[in-house]
C-alpha cells in the first residue's frame, strides 16, 4: 500500500457542517484503517481470539462492504463491487471507497445529504444519512479498534507510527 496516499492532508475546516462532519470521520477510518492493517501478515489475519468472534480478515471483509454501501448510499451512485482475491485487495479497495467517499463529501451541499435517504424494502423502514453514523461508520472504527487489539495479542503489535490527533505518520 502507497503510505502517502492514506495521510489526511487537508487541514479541518472552521465550517461545522453535516458534510464536514461526517468528511472527518471517514478522514480518521481511512488513517486508522490504513495503519492498523499495515504490516498484517497471513498469521495475523486468520487471528481469531476466542471462538465465536470474527478472525482479523472477517473484521476486514465487513469493513469493506461498509465501505461499498456507505460510499453508494451518501454518493447516490452505483459503484460496482469488484472481485477481491485477497485481503491486501480488501484493504486497497475499502480505502479507495473511503478516499472517493471523502472527496465526495468535501464537495457536497447539507441538502445533498438531507435528499439522501433508501427504503429498506424488508422493514419499510425509511433510513437517512444520519443514519451512518452508527452503522456503518461507526461500527468501522470499532472494527478497527478490534483489528489494532488483535494484532497485539496475535504478537504483531501497531508501530506507534501515527499522531491520530494530528493525522499524520511520525516516522
Amino acid at each position: 500500500m502507497n503510505k502517502e496516499k492514506y495521510e489526511i492532508t487537508s487541514a479541518p475546516t472552521n465550517e461545522f457542517s453535516a458534510t464536514n462532519v461526517l468528511a472527518r470521520m471517514v478522514d480518521s477510518i481511512i488513517l486508522g484503517h490504513h495503519l492498523a492493517a499495515e504490516g498484517l501478515t497471513e498469521k495475523e489475519v486468520g487471528f481469531r481470539p476466542v471462538e465465536g468472534s470474527m478472525n482479523m480478515e472477517e473484521s476486514l471483509i465487513r469493513i469493506h462492504g461498509m465501505s461499498l454501501f456507505t460510499l453508494r448510499f451518501l454518493s447516490q451512485t452505483q459503484t460496482l463491487k469488484k472481485e477481491v482475491p485477497s485481503y491486501t485487495d480488501f484493504m486497497e479497495q475499502s480505502l479507495d471507497y473511503y478516499t472517493t467517499l471523502s472527496q465526495y463529501l468535501k464537495n457536497a451541499s447539507d441538502q445533498d445529504l438531507e435528499n439522501s435517504s433508501q427504503t429498506n424494502p424488508r422493514t419499510g423502514f425509511e433510513f437517512t444519512a444520519w443514519h451512518f453514523i452508527i452503522c456503518p461508520l461507526a461500527d468501522c472504527l470499532k472494527h478497527i479498534g478490534q483489528i489494532i487489539s488483535w494484532r497485539r495479542i496475535s504478537g504483531n503489535p501497531q508501530l506507534p507510527i501515527a499522531n491520530f490527533f494530528e493525522g499524520v505518520r511520525v516516522n
